[in-house]
């Protein structure tokens, strides 16, 4: 079958032909093409016989600016024409020292494919295809692999050197619905039992998690960590039953299904069985980015709120709107399975919309600048008129500007 780029791409490719240099397509697009999906603009392209990567720059000079990102790596990237083109040089990996990077990496202006190809990590993604000869080269049975969905590594001894692949097994399985060949799984589960995750950097991990969260079905990457023995990578699920799991898993999955969640959102899914410490603790264990923790313990919270409430009122509403827009809680509805907190859901979504409160967030009608205006001292006094303001505001008593001045009178004068 021949593989055909886009005509800015293919500009190119000619270029580099003619200069005597053998581009080979690998990665996502080649995939997506054996896949027929929809191929994307990312475009990786392995260049054979290219001397220098200086001389590399020199001749994409005339379709833009081409910048080199590590020369120890010979990659350069080149936008152009809305398409994001990495060109590398053919490299070799030799392993040096413990982690995801300890590795000598050396690069060679020629070098056979199927060594190039050694390097990598799965079948699928060891595939080539030479612009020159229009030739598929597929040393390590990729295509049949690919055809059949299945995700297995090149080499095994080489698959172990790197502890990110165990990782990158799971989230690939996630994104792609891919199934693991036993031996992959087998490997995985030693990489485990070694220690291999504990020589991650903590937010690598979490790097990769989020893709895992993220794909289009996570339960598939989460019932692998079972397999491989590696779920307390996420801190407090191997503390659920079973059935408890399950029924996680499916969560996840049925939010996957809807293009507004967000990375929050699935954390916060992914915790709702927890308590307040165990939540800190997960979240804690995946990152220390403070919007993350702050977005998914106001999600968190306000589902447990939801949770205890036997009728949705306006109080709670304003209460829930004051923490995060409406809207952005109820994208949590569509993980549910329990008529109840569907029925909880549905309550808040209409109730939100009549106090116009779906997709504004509730702010304080009084505010500490409005006590010094009227000469107040700031003190211990300023907090609580404050929070007596705003629990008037949140049972209804002041909405509008004016009524909170009104009050605020009354509160003073009193």
């Amino acid at each position: 079958m021949k593989v055909t780029l886009p005509k800015a791409v293919d500009e190119i490719v000619r270029t580099l032909i003619t200069e005597g240099i053998r581009p080979v397509l690998v990665g996502g697009y080649l995939r997506d093409w054996f896949w027929n999906q929809t191929c994307g603009y990312d475009i990786d392209l392995e260049l054979y016989g290219l001397d220098t990567l200086e001389y590399l720059t020199k001749l994409l000079a005339p379709f833009g600016k081409a910048v080199l990102v590590g020369k120890s790596f010979g990659v350069v990237k080149l936008t152009y024409q809305g398409y994001a083109i990495d060109l590398s040089q053919p490299r070799t990996e030799t392993k040096i020292a413990a982690g995801h990077r300890g590795f000598e990496i050396r690069t060679h202006a020629d070098l056979d494919f199927h060594t190039a190809a050694s390097r990598r990590d799965f079948t699928i993604n060891a595939m080539g295809y030479d612009l020159l000869t229009q030739k598929l080269l597929d040393p390590f049975g990729g295509l049949e692999d690919l055809h059949q969905r299945r995700l297995d590594c090149v080499l095994p001894e080489r698959f172990v050197e790197d502890p990110l692949r165990l990782l990158r097994a799971v989230q690939f399985a996630a994104r792609f619905g891919l199934t693991c060949s036993p031996r992959l799984i087998e490997l995985c589960r030693s990489m485990h039992a070694q220690g291999a995750l504990d020589q991650l950097p903590k937010e690598r991990i979490f790097y990769e998690v989020q893709k895992l969260l993220l794909s289009p079905t996570p339960s598939i990457g989460f019932m692998l960590l079972e397999s491989m023995q590696a779920i307390k990578l996420l801190q407090g699920l191997e503390t659920l039953t079973f059935e408890d799991r399950t029924r996680l898993y499916r969560r996840l999955d049925r939010l996957a299904s809807k293009n507004e969640r967000t990375l929050s959102v699935m954390l916060a899914a992914l915790a709702l069985d927890f308590d307040a410490t165990a939540l800190e603790r997960m979240v804690g264990a995946l990152t220390q980015e403070k919007k993350v923790h702050e977005e998914v313990k106001r999600l968190w919270e306000g589902y447990q709120t939801l949770s205890k409430c036997l009728h949705v009122t306006p109080y709670t509403v304003r209460l829930l709107a004051s923490k995060m827009t409406v809207q952005t809680l109820l994208m949590l509805r569509e993980g549910e399975e329990d008529p109840r907190m569907i029925n909880r859901f549905e309550q808040l979504r209409l109730n939100a919309d009549g106090l116009s409160l779906l997709e504004t967030k509730l702010e304080p009608l009084l505010r500490g600048r409005d006590l010094l205006k009227r000469g107040v001292t700031p003190s211990a006094h300023f907090s609580v008129v404050l929070d007596k303001a705003f629990e008037a505001q949140l049972e209804g008593v002041i909405s509008t500007q004016e009524e909170a001045q009104r009050w605020l009178d009354s509160a003073l004068n009193g």
